[in-house]
């Protein structure tokens, strides 16, 4: 049975380096539609997206990516599907 509103989990902000620019980025993960990454230039506008996504009551945030790879892993194992 389907939830009518999707289930969101979001990750950590961690910076990635590319090239000589670094980055800011965190995952989403939805029942619905699997894993996003968000890419940001600067930590504060990461941040600012991310408290903005954690509103929600449906929202739940997650400690690290390890943690957010395997609620996704989960959620594939439940649905039937491959990840």
């Amino acid at each position: 049975m389907r939830r009518p509103y999707p289930i969101t989990f979001i990750g950590p902000i961690t910076e990635q380096k590319v090239g000589r620019n670094t980055i800011h980025v965190f995952h989403v993960l939805q029942n619905a539609s699997g894993i996003i990454k968000l890419e940001y230039p600067d930590k504060s506008s990461a941040k600012t997206a991310r408290d903005q996504l954690l509103k929600s009551n449906h929202t739940y945030k997650v400690p690290s990516d390890k943690l957010l790879q395997a609620i996704y892993e989960a959620l594939t194992a439940i649905s039937g599907e491959a990840p």
